[in-house]
């Protein structure tokens, strides 16, 4: 088959370091990384089309990849779907997947579920989508939990791909062997192995204060952010925020009930669980 559309899928999830994944892959000579990482085709650009998507792509000889997380983040409940009615733009994306490219390989990257979520939900709230306090925020809106519930998310896979073409693995053993896990990918997908790219995953939130929320929000701020020198950018970062509290234990106890299906089928099915 021809190198497009893409073969190789990193459909999430979100907050589970695919941007550091996807960026080892492109290192490798062999492989070519969608621009921008996450073009969100088969979700909210569909209606595009393929000359669209195939623009998003410099070089259709290599070895494609589409890292965007969206195509996990299907609603699993109507409540959630019905929360924003955009969400119905990220229904059926495994099939449409499976339509354009029946041989897909998909790297789905996890982490402990109750950790996404409460990273998420800073995340939300660094940008200002979110003001309620995080049981009010994970009551209102189901996606929080929808997003950890990750083999509810692979069960969708599952109707039009074989368990074969599914490669999942644990953000947790990805940071601790980055190079490893790289590795891992690229027998996957079927490329020559690199050698050390390790660098650092940029995945802690943080607690940004109400001006440090408006110039993450600025359009202006995003556009001459790339132009302003990495340790400059940090120290203002640190002054506009500080580390997200420590998540209660009782909270904790709480989602991590929520979770506790879903981690058993996942388990059954890939042998994996936190």
């Amino acid at each position: 088959m021809t190198s497009f559309p893409p073969r190789v899928y990193i459909v999430g999830a979100q907050k589970c370091g695919t941007t550091s994944l996807a960026r080892a892959l492109e290192n490798n000579p062999e492989g070519c990384l969608s621009e921008p990482k996450e073009p969100n085709f088969f979700s909210g650009n569909y209606t595009r089309g393929l000359e669209w998507y195939r623009e998003c792509f410099s070089d259709l000889d290599k070895v494609l990849v589409d890292a965007s997380t969206t195509y996990t983040m299907c609603p699993l409940s109507e409540r959630a779907l019905a929360f924003k009615s955009g969400r119905q733009k990220q229904v059926g994306v495994p099939g449409r997947i499976k339509s354009a490219r029946p041989d897909a390989l998909l790297i789905y990257i996890i982490r402990d579920p109750v950790k996404r979520l409460y990273s998420n939900y800073w995340h939300n709230r660094k940008f200002a989508y979110e003001d309620l306090p995080l049981m009010d925020a994970v009551e209102r809106d189901p996606q929080y939990r929808h997003l950890s519930e990750y083999y509810g998310q692979l069960s969708l896979y599952l109707e039009h791909f074989d368990k074969s073409q599914i490669l999942v693995l644990k953000f947790e053993d990805f940071v601790k062997n980055q190079q490893h896990y790289v590795n891992v990918c690229e027998r996957f997908i079927g490329v020559n192995e690199t050698a050390s790219t390790q660098e650092k995953n940029e995945n802690k939130s943080r607690e940004y204060s109400p001006l440090g929320q408006l110039l993450m929000n600025l359009r202006l701020t995003r556009k001459l952010g790339h132009l302003v020198p990495g340790k400059i950018k940090q120290a203002i970062r640190n002054r506009l925020s500080r580390e997200i509290p420590t998540l209660e234990r009782a909270d904790e106890a709480k989602l991590r009930a929520f979770f506790k299906e879903d981690q058993t089928m996942l388990h059954e099915n890939f042998g994996i669980r936190y």
